[in-house]
């Protein structure tokens, strides 16, 4: 399902000025750069790095127009689940974020490896000693060693970004962890996972393999030449030296899950924007536990009336019984005094008056007693509950 939206120039200019872009693309569904993009076409200026930081804000004033530009820009989408927010969670993300964005914090990486965090030194001494896999990659197959996947020519940059981004984890109070999972996706290597907001993100770095054609031995041209239905491999892989960071496990909401090197910028110049990615994330998953344990109550509350619904439904069905039974003996004791007062009639007929004493006396006594035992009419004013009259 699709839906239309018209976002007016006028009206998305104040919006974007009064509020963080981080928090208004996730009002309208979508990333940061692609609401920039819809500004950027309407000549919307947009707030730069820090400005939320700053005491004086100056704003920027909306351009005028010239003949042919846009001032409505329609965003067609497709009509997604509306996540509920975690209002305090969203505060401290929004905190979280704001540090990322001030000029000051950027991220450093240094041209040497100096002082390596612990878990960057052991997984560097892992890469060290691993052999290349078919794609011309290193990874370490070890306990507790960060999920990369990298040639050996990319082991020292890899590892001076990760050790930059390790400390910032520590300067934030974010915590790095590690899963061993036999069915992952890449088997024998560690899941990593950053934990920040008490939600836990699956982060990895890997360098993408380019495919090429392979450069045929002599002997595998004559084998081609003699036998022309030989198979042989006819491309191999190399790294292609460039780093992608990228968040796994997050696979609801409009965010960025990749950080890669590009013509102009390097992956050291987008840190920041990893670890407010990271941010998003943590706010998405906590909102999708929101979902969770709405749906769970909703569930809860389903059961509960269908519980509730089937005992009604059984009750009623067992009054409906005992109703019947009831019906059923009364007229069954009706019969039984019908019958006794034939057999009296019978009897005085036959024999003039029945003592009580008698046998015939005894036995009018004893069936009596049978239909009053039947009538419920009779048991409940013996016992005297009023049931009966109670529930008409």
């Amino acid at each position: 399902m699709y839906e239309t939206l018209e976002l007016k120039r006028e009206a998305l200019y104040k919006e974007v000025w009064s509020e963080p872009m981080s928090a208004l693309a996730r009002k309208y569904s979508l990333s940061d750069v692609g609401l920039a993009k819809i500004c950027r076409k309407l000549k919307i200026p947009l707030p730069g790095r820090g400005y939320w930081q700053k005491e004086k804000m100056d704003k920027t004033p909306l351009p005028p127009l010239k003949f042919g530009d846009m001032d409505i820009y329609t965003l067609q989408r497709e009509k997604k689940e509306i996540l509920p927010i975690d209002e305090a969670h969203d505060a401290e993300a929004r905190v979280l974020i704001s540090l990322e964005e001030s000029p000051q914090n950027k991220i450093q990486v240094h041209s040497r490896l100096t002082s390596p965090h612990p878990l960057i030194e052991k997984t560097l001494n892992i890469l060290n000693a691993a052999k290349p896999d078919q794609y011309g990659r290193v990874s370490p197959h070890s306990d507790k060693c960060f999920n990369v996947s990298i040639s050996r020519n990319s082991i020292n940059r890899a590892m001076r970004i990760l050790d930059a981004l390790v400390k910032r984890f520590v300067e934030r109070g974010f915590s790095v962890s590690f899963r061993n999972d036999q069915y992952n996706t890449y088997r024998g290597r560690d899941l990593t996972y950053v934990t920040l907001l008490n939600q836990k993100i699956e982060i990895l770095l890997e360098e993408p393999a380019r495919k090429v054609e392979r450069i045929l031995t002599s002997q595998e041209k004559k084998d081609i030449e003699q036998k022309p239905w030989k198979s042989f491999e006819k491309y191999t892989y190399v790294p292609s030296g460039e780093l992608v960071l990228k968040i796994n496990n997050v696979y609801w909401g409009n965010i960025r899950h990749s950080w890669a090197d590009g013509k102009k910028a390097r992956l050291e110049n987008c840190l920041n924007d990893f670890v407010i990615g990271l941010i998003r994330a943590s706010s998405i998953l906590r909102s999708r536990d929101l979902q969770r344990e709405i749906e769970k109550r909703e569930w809860e509350e389903l059961e509960r009336q269908r519980i509730e619904k089937e005992r009604a439904i059984q009750e009623e069905k067992e009054r409906v019984s005992a109703l019947l039974q009831d019906v059923k003996n009364w007229n069954k004791s009706k019969q039984i005094r019908e019958y006794i007062d034939a057999v009296k009639e019978q009897a005085s007929r036959d024999n003039g008056k029945v003592t009580p004493d008698s046998e015939l006396g005894k036995w009018f006594t004893w069936a009596a007693q049978q239909a009053d035992y039947l009538d419920p009419l009779k048991k409940q004013l013996l016992s005297g509950t009023g049931e009966i009259a109670s529930s008409i």
